[in-house]
């Protein structure tokens, strides 16, 4: 059952439009130069996209046999990168030294984190972070993804990073999981590949078209002569 409140909200909004409508045409702004000229400029892209949608719809054709062709030729493009989810400490210079000898006395990282971690966003989780951290990525806040992934990288789960220095203080990071990178199979990616595919054919067959028309018509470019009222007008 359609929810009554946003059934109501639609009504009013579609009779306000409709209102404030008939008031614009009360003081004739339908006349009005700048309107007029907008409602042309709307109705000449509204015809130009239907004939490109027709035109265009009529040469992009999806084959399965497409699909896992293109899919073999761009393998790489489709899986999951290397990643990992870490906790995270942020301490200052004096106590790194202390904190690193808890760590090799066997305190577990979280409730370290927990004690001592100078970020807010995730102390009182125990340094959790969220998100999984890809190469060129970084959501701790460190402000420098390189150093962050070359902190991470070929450590497995459990491990805890070197500390990485940033303006006088201090990250830890302890891998709580690591993704290894996975190529998807044709099954997984299918949609993707679909979608892909398509706008590659979209994109090709619009070229081709506009090549026609200008051919078909002999126009002649000359775009040291475009004038700045034309710019203005341009779509875009």
């Amino acid at each position: 059952v359609e929810d009554p409140a946003r059934k109501r909200a639609f009504l009013e909004q579609y009779v306000a439009e409709e209102l404030i409508h008939r008031k614009a045409k009360r003081l004739e702004l339908d006349k009005d130069p700048s309107v007029r000229k907008q409602a042309e400029r709307a109705m000449r892209q509204l015809m130009i996209q239907k004939v490109l949608e027709e035109e265009i719809k009529a040469k992009v054709k999806i084959s399965d046999d497409d699909v896992e062709l293109y899919y073999r030729a761009h393998t790489d493009r489709y899986g999951e990168k290397e990643a990992f989810k870490i906790r995270m400490m942020k301490v200052d210079a004096d106590r790194i030294q202390g904190v690193r000898q808890s760590l090799a006395a066997g305190e577990a990282f979280a409730e370290l984190a927990k004690t001592h971690s100078l970020d807010e966003a995730t102390r009182a989780k125990g340094g959790e972070v969220g998100d999984w951290i890809e190469e060129g990525l970084d959501p701790t806040g460190m402000g420098d993804p390189n150093r962050l992934w070359l902190a991470l990288a070929n450590h497995g789960e459990g491990d805890i990073t070197e500390p990485v220095g940033v303006d006088g203080q201090y990250y830890l990071f302890q891998i709580t999981s690591r993704r290894p990178p996975r190529l998807f199979s044709l099954e997984e990616a299918k949609k993707q590949v679909e979608a892909d595919l398509t706008q590659e054919r979209v994109e090709k067959a619009y070229k081709e078209l506009v090549q026609q028309a200008l051919q078909a018509s002999e126009v002649k470019l000359f775009p040291e002569r475009i004038r700045k009222d034309v710019r203005e007008d341009a779509p875009g």
